[in-house]
């Protein structure tokens, strides 16, 4: 009889035990948590209302929430599988066209800029810079533009040095008629000759640089510098008229020319109602006007 008893005993048990087993993630979700320890990586349970999966993290293993692809994978291996496929086929065609997109913003990458006989956009300078500017034909300023390159000035680690836009008050380099200064292409280099006659700071630390052995480095104005940000951006340059805008994340992302941990804005050599233009070239491109004093980062460019 005791006998028998402790067979149905076992019995229960193990009956229990498989029921367990078929309903174990669930019955581990209800007590698995964000952040919490798991043993195996990969491994997914249900908790609540959410998918976790283990996560490698250094040198521990956790569970984190899991990503949609992990969640479908949780509930069907079949959806899982073909939203992978849908996903990774979405991922090759974004990245050809964006690849496309990045050749064709700088043709002459890796190429050096020959002025006399061929000069793309995205190759090397003869100052030593990047081409991001081509007129088409010579204008009085000339045809081509180059900004200087990272790390232009010695002891600053690659990042740009930072100045104030004038040592004079806005009075002092200003005027009423404004006149003084302009946004154009081609005007940056008289903006900054106007501003040396003037005060020091920004104009006269672009103008400080010799890269090249060339001398006539200047401060950008504001229609350069928004060339410079749309190479930056890998956009094509060409037309001022088109304003410099970050892609998003599903664009062609940007150069590493301008990353910055310091630079929140670049100055240009341009002022309007006694403030300086400046551009947000580390973000997403936007001009605004600011007040003299405030520390900017300076990049020089060059025309030829």
């Amino acid at each position: 009889m005791t006998s028998k008893v402790f067979r149905r005993y076992i019995l229960i048990l193990l009956v229990s035990f498989f029921f367990s087993f078929i309903y174990y993630s669930d019955a581990l979700g209800a007590v698995a948590k964000v952040g919490g320890k798991c043993t195996k990586v990969e491994a997914l349970v249900k908790s609540g209302n959410q998918v976790l999966a283990c996560t490698r993290n250094k040198s521990k293993l956790i569970w984190k929430i899991a990503t949609v692809y992990q969640t479908v994978k949780y509930y069907d291996m079949e959806k899982a599988a073909a939203a992978a496929a849908q996903w990774e086929k979405e991922v090759r065609e974004l990245e050809v066209i964006n690849t496309a997109k990045r050749a064709k913003a700088a043709p002459g990458k890796g190429q050096t800029c020959l002025p006399e006989k061929k000069c793309l956009v995205g190759s090397k300078g003869p100052g030593g810079g990047t081409v991001f500017y081509d007129a088409g034909k010579t204008l009085p300023w000339g045809r081509y533009l180059e900004y200087a390159p990272n790390g232009w000035l010695q002891g600053q680690n690659n990042q740009d040095p930072q100045s104030y836009y004038c040592s004079a008050s806005a009075d002092e380099v200003y005027n009423d008629n404004n006149t003084s200064t302009h946004i154009d292409i081609g005007s940056g280099k008289k903006n900054t000759e106007y501003l040396l006659a003037r005060c020091g700071g920004a104009a006269a630390l672009a103008s400080s640089f010799a890269g090249g052995g060339k001398k006539d480095w200047y401060l950008p104005s504001k229609d350069e510098l928004n060339e410079v940000c749309k190479f930056e951006m890998y956009q094509e340059t060409g037309d001022s008229k088109i304003r410099c805008e970050y892609q998003g994340p599903d664009g062609p992302g940007k150069r590493f020319d301008f990353r910055s941990s310091v630079c929140v804005n670049w100055w240009t050599s341009s002022l309007e109602l006694k403030l300086g233009w400046g551009l947000y070239l580390n973000g997403m491109g936007w001009p605004n006007l600011f007040e003299l004093g405030e520390q900017f980062c300076v990049r020089p460019i060059r025309a030829f």
